[in-house]
């Protein structure tokens, strides 16, 4: 009786210890555990062990798991709300979504610095300065000093890139930089000149490299490796899980690597980011707003692209803090149990190359336009 008793204590302990195990990250992130909606969440001074709130929900200031707060909520700064919404005057909602010409109810809806006039976003300077900001002007047109002027065409001689179409770069065409010409980001081919990496075509695994006299078009270092990446945190996982070990909604830990490594991964994600620039460019969305709230249009029109760009390229994203929750959630519904849920709050995309996949500022007031 004594020798079962015996067993049965190891046998508790062996699932006490698995059930422990599933919920934490064992590779070199076994310092954190996922705990759920009203445990407490943080670092503990004395243990070193952070407890990682699960996506969807943030740790707040009582220090306890949350979930996160949806539009019209209390809130006390972005990381807070869900489904893309940010924390303007404590309170979740939209802020600096409309361009141009597009609808509005106050200032605060349209993209700094143009002003809800009418209902209608519209430039707010007067006299003899139409523009500040190439928000001020047309799809079609950038802001030359101070007035509104066209843009050039693909392949025309340019100086600058704000003279492109959006979108499209001002690109050298020789070692000298005499002649630079308006070309469309992700097409640079091998060995042709570059300033940043969106000017190669990614989907063949092109990245701007420096080179003696300029930079050119040249494979990512270790592309074409066969890395094999399962998805998960476990003890074998540690040289693949290199960008951090994350919770699950289950609360079960999740590797994401840093960058697409194996040549289909790289091909799709390059393509999704060409497909998301296609469509950007087809409804017209201001580059570089850093604007994916509900009613921006990059979120509007092409929602299944982003999703998919996301879903091809961020789960190997190497992140710097915390994710933040999957604000895909109010995206686009046939997208909201797919593998983009990487993410345990808002997904804030700190960075990304130079691929132009923005982000919303997380302050309380404004948002960010880089």
């Amino acid at each position: 009786m004594k020798y079962i008793t015996i067993l049965f204590i190891i046998f508790i302990l062996l699932i006490f210890t698995l059930i422990v195990q599933s919920e934490q990250c064992l590779d070199t992130y076994d310092n954190i555990v996922c705990v759920e909606v009203g445990q407490s969440c943080g670092i503990n001074s004395t243990t070193g062990i952070e407890s990682t709130c699960t996506r969807g929900q943030f740790c707040n200031s009582d220090g306890k798991c949350q979930v996160l707060i949806g539009k019209g909520g209390d809130c006390q700064n972005s990381t807070q709300c869900n489904g893309g919404y940010v924390c303007s005057n404590s309170v979740c909602g939209q802020l600096q979504y409309a361009q141009l010409g597009q609808s509005c109810e106050t200032s605060q809806d349209c993209l700094s610095p143009l002003a809800c006039t009418n209902k209608v976003c519209v430039s707010n300077n007067t006299g003899t300065t139409v523009c500040s900001s190439d928000i001020e002007c047309s799809f079609t047109q950038y802001c030359n000093v101070s007035s509104c002027t066209d843009r050039t065409s693909v392949g025309s001689v340019c100086t600058t890139d704000q003279q492109c179409p959006m979108y499209h770069y001002c690109i050298s065409t020789d070692i000298n930089n005499n002649t630079a010409i308006c070309q469309k980001a992700y097409t640079g081919q091998l060995n042709t000149p570059c300033n940043i990496d969106n000017n190669c075509d990614y989907s063949k695994g092109l990245i701007c490299q420096p080179g003696s006299q300029i930079n050119t078009c040249q494979y990512q270092p270790g592309y074409k490796q066969s890395t094999i990446y399962d998805g998960n945190c476990n003890g074998t996982s540690e040289t693949v899980c290199n960008a951090g070990c994350f919770c699950s909604s289950e609360g079960n830990g999740e590797c994401i690597i840093s960058e697409p490594t194996t040549v289909d991964q790289v091909e799709q994600c390059g393509d999704a980011q060409k497909s998301l620039y296609d469509c950007y460019i087809e409804h017209q969305c201001y580059q570089n707003t850093k604007n994916y709230q509900p009613s921006s249009c990059q979120v509007e029109k092409c929602s299944s692209q982003l999703c998919n760009s996301l879903t091809k390229c961020t789960p190997y994203l190497s992140q710097i803090e915390q994710v933040k929750s999957a604000w895909l959630v109010g995206l686009n519904n046939q997208y909201n149990n797919s593998s983009t849920y990487y993410y345990k709050q808002r997904v804030d995309l700190l960075y990304f190359s130079q691929r132009d996949i923005g982000i919303n500022d997380n302050s309380n007031n404004s948002i960010v336009d880089q």
